[in-house]
């Protein structure tokens, strides 16, 4: 693109002044789901009085019960609170969506008293709207952790989870009934998280079983897997040796960002990597160390482009590399990772993007959000740092997917491994470069996809990671190339396919963002501008956005500098609670986008990110806030948004409005006849889950990326825009460090 950069994206603040109070206007919650019969209230009172007789004992005074809840009664009006309460058996979170019957499941806190008085209600309930709420109830069952003891391995290494009751003094008792437990064979334990009930669980593999035979139906287990989940997956035999390569070192007077590479090692002494070599922390002993694929996706974030002949589709950003190397030969648990994640980011903390190419060998699980994305986003909060996360490789090769996918829904071998679920991180798929199996842009046949437990939209972004073409009944790999080490321990040129290889191509236009904006610049703004640059680069249809994403993000230049006829506006903002509204009335248009009649012919792309608070208890509702962004007019005091919402594409989304709640969404609307934007306004606003206490001070930061685009040449979007925000007296500025320069 022929971008003048001279004309950056622009930066706008919002006031103190564009901040007004709403008035809430509350839903009803009596609509009827169904007739209640004696015979539906007989099964929910047997199931609690089996459950009083079953598993409340004098030792376990509590645990977790699941509600299924009916597919039309999910809404937050509909929540049967007026059943269970605090004075019955409260709601303490859930376990996601039964995706083939549509029914959600929430969990209950289940006490001997709270489960007497529940009876009680369900017995002689009769008035309107506690049979309203009790006709949304399907069922009531005990929770029991999912697993099966032959398919967890026999090493006796798990990570375990405790159910959590959100109650200190019954979630201390049941801690203690756990370790009893693991001392009465003699197992060893390490709590991981200080919030999340998680333990690192040890024991040799004759009392493996005994374990897990205690375990598979323990009201206090919430899950169970195998700690060694992370692995170095052997890479194709392709091999490309070419010894005169143009390799770019970098440039003396240039500054880089450092990317960190979370991977097995890298080999720091080969000449292609050297250069761009920042550092390394690990915990790998030397015999256990394995240099191919860490050295791989280094090379990509150094060098993607003049590696692979210099397609202009691949990233034309550079980045250095640090170093830490977690996958040894052996395998490597979540825990590990995590450690030595954190003991990097303390020693690097000018480094902010973190390619993590790796995935658990299963699926991540859809009636949770997994363990490790769950602590990965915990860090990246923490930190103000940005995980970018492959979304993973089918590896058996009887799940392949072909393109178009031959299912409407994805099999569990090919939906997106954990931590890929993370939702502060991005996470990347794979599309062909060339043609061979699928066409060069589609997605490739070994790239898993989504949905994940909370319907959020994941993969959020894909790039190139390689395709396969059949040579008679083989399947054989058409790579892309990077660094990579021989036979012989030489240094030389490979092409190989995955995710993994994927991923950094977007890490290095990440840090190349982020280091052109400054390193105070929030990690939401940072992921909005990158799901934002694809959405301008292609428009994928929404039943085809589990595969892809938003699609391929644009490298830096490309959209953080403007045409003429375009404006790509950057606006941020907090916003403190449900009866707020944070907005710009009026928001101008340029006068060269107007026709003779006063209307607007324009492209507009939208796209708002934020950092919702998050509840590790929960799965549909793990993202506890929702902000919404609308531009549109406003008659007689009423907002009509004139940009619509575009949704993730999964049909689930539908149940309970799910994909609002996601922390990116993107807007769209191209007006070719035209459209008045007299009296139009930008308009944010936010709202919580049920039963969600905000805290003191509490305020969300939110980010709104906003593109205005002429639909002919000519027009002078951007000058009169700019001065349009100066009349308004907008706090403006530009969104880019003019003074870094990056290579155009």
């Amino acid at each position: 693109m022929n971008k003048n950069n001279q004309r950056p994206a622009k930066k706008v603040l919002f006031s103190p002044e564009d901040t007004r109070l709403i008035e809430l206007h509350g839903g009803g919650g009596s609509k009827k789901f169904k007739n209640i019969t004696n015979e539906f209230r007989n099964h929910l009172i047997s199931t609690i009085e089996d459950t009083i007789t079953t598993l409340l004992n004098d030792e376990i005074e509590a645990f977790a019960m699941i509600v299924e809840l009916e597919p039309d009664s999910l809404a937050k009006s509909h929540r049967p609170t007026s059943i269970f309460n605090e004075n019955t058996c409260p709601f303490i979170g859930d376990i996601g969506i039964d995706t083939e019957e549509r029914v959600g499941r929430f969990l209950i806190k289940a006490t001997k008293h709270g489960l007497l008085e529940l009876r009680q209600k369900i017995e002689t309930v009769s008035s309107k709207n506690p049979l309203a709420a009790l006709s949304a109830v399907k069922d009531i069952k005990p929770y029991f952790p999912e697993f099966e003891i032959d398919k967890l391995s026999s090493t006796g290494d798990y990570i375990i989870r405790l159910v959590y009751l959100n109650d200190v003094i019954l979630d201390k008792k049941n801690e203690q009934i756990f370790l009893n437990l693991l001392q009465t064979i003699d197992a060893s334990f390490t709590r991981i998280d200080k919030k999340l009930p998680l333990y690192r669980v040890k024991t040799n593999q004759q009392k493996s079983v005994s374990l897990l035979e205690k375990l598979v139906n323990n009201p206090l287990i919430f899950s169970i897997q195998n700690a060694k989940s992370f692995h170095i997956h052997p890479m194709s035999s392709t091999f490309t040796e070419i010894k005169d390569i143009d390799f770019l070192l970098p440039e003396e007077d240039k500054s880089y960002p450092v990317v960190g590479v979370v991977d097995s090692s890298i080999k720091t002494n080969c000449p292609y990597i050297k250069p761009w070599f920042d550092g390394e922390i690990t915990a790998i002993i030397e015999d256990e160390k394995n240099y191919f694929h860490g050295t791989f996706v280094a090379g990509l974030i150094s060098n993607a482009q003049n590696l692979n002949n210099f397609d202009n589709d691949f990233p034309d950003s550079q980045s250095k590399v640090f170093s830490v190397g977690v996958l040894d030969s052996n395998g490597s648990s979540m825990d590990e990772i995590l450690l030595m994640l954190e003991r990097a980011q303390i020693e690097r903390p000018d480094i902010k993007i973190w390619n993590l190419s790796l995935g658990s060998d299963e699926a991540a699980p859809m009636n949770r959000i997994s363990n490790f994305a769950i602590l990965l986003d915990e860090f990246q909060h923490k930190y103000n740092s940005l995980c970018i996360i492959s979304a993973g490789n089918i590896e058996d090769i009887n799940h392949l997917r072909q393109w178009p996918p031959a299912t409407e829904f994805p099999t569990n071998e090919q939906r997106i491994s954990s931590p890929g679920d993370s939702v502060l991180g991005l996470t990347v798929a794979s599309v062909a470069h060339i043609d061979g199996i699928v066409h060069a842009g589609e997605p490739s046949i070994f790239s898993r996809s989504g949905p994940i437990a909370n319907l959020v939209l994941k993969p959020d972004l894909s790039h190139y990671g390689g395709n396969h073409r059949f040579i008679n009944s083989d399947i054989e790999p058409l790579g892309i190339s990077s660094v990579s080490i021989n036979e012989k321990n030489q240094c030389t040129i490979k092409q190989d396919c995955g995710t993994s290889f994927s991923t950094p191509l977007v890490s290095t236009i990440a840090a190349n963002l982020w280091h052109t904006m400054g390193n105070d610049t929030p990690r939401h703004t940072i992921k909005g501008l990158l799901l934002h640059s694809a959405r301008l680069r292609h428009d994928i249809p929404k039943e085809h956005r589990l595969y892809y994403g938003w699609g391929i993000p644009l490298d830096v230049n490309d959209y953080m500098y403007c045409n003429e006829n375009e404006i790509t506006i950057i606006l941020e903002g907090e916003i403190r609670s449900n009866t707020e509204e944070v907005g710009k009335l009026p928001f101008p248009m340029p006068e060269s986008l107007k026709t003779d009649d006063g209307k607007i012919k324009a492209e507009i792309f939208m796209t708002i990110s934020y950092d919702s608070p998050l509840d590790s208890n929960r799965a549909l509702e793990y993202c506890l806030v929702n902000i919404d962004a609308g531009l549109g007019k406003v008659d007689n005091g009423k907002f009509n948004g004139q940009v619509p919402a575009e949704g993730s594409g999964f049909e689930q989304e539908l149940i309970n409005g799910s994909y609002k709640w996601s922390p990116v969404k993107t807007y769209h609307a191209k007006f070719p006849r035209g459209i008045n934007v007299e009296n139009w306004k930008l308009r944010v606003k936010m709202l919580t889950r049920e039963g969600y206490s905000q805290p003191d001070n509490f305020k969300v930061p939110f980010t709104i990326i906003l593109t205005i685009r002429a639909l002919e040449e000519g027009a002078q979007v951007y000058n009169e825009m700019v001065q349009l925000m100066n009349q308004y007296n907008w706090q403006v500025e530009n969104a880019i460090n003019i003074d870094t320069r990056i290579r155009l």
